[in-house]
């Protein structure tokens, strides 16, 4: 959960990264749940996989590669999720 908190935070003030804000709100959200749907968490999970490959464009020095890497990282989850289902 943390990480999700620190990843908000970094991200709450910057305008190019506004799009993931709801979708990550909404991931906290289910996570906090105590027993979270895992359809709800693959759909979230990739959305925000597919928002932050978006904003990796626009990213600045190493930080492109680095979201790229998050976005791959965030599909695996989502993809081992789906085998749970």
């Amino acid at each position: 959960m943390s990480l999700i908190t620190d990843w908000f935070s970094s991200i709450k003030n910057d305008h190019r990264t506004s799009d993931l804000r709801e979708p990550l709100n909404q991931l906290h959200k289910e996570l906090q749940t105590g027993a979270p749907d895992n359809q709800k968490l693959h759909k979230l999970l990739n959305e925000l996989a597919d928002l932050t490959d978006q904003a990796a464009p626009k990213a600045d020095g190493d930080l492109q590669s680095r979201l790229e890497t998050l976005a791959t990282a965030l599909r695996n989850f989502a993809g081992q999720l789906s085998t749970v289902v």
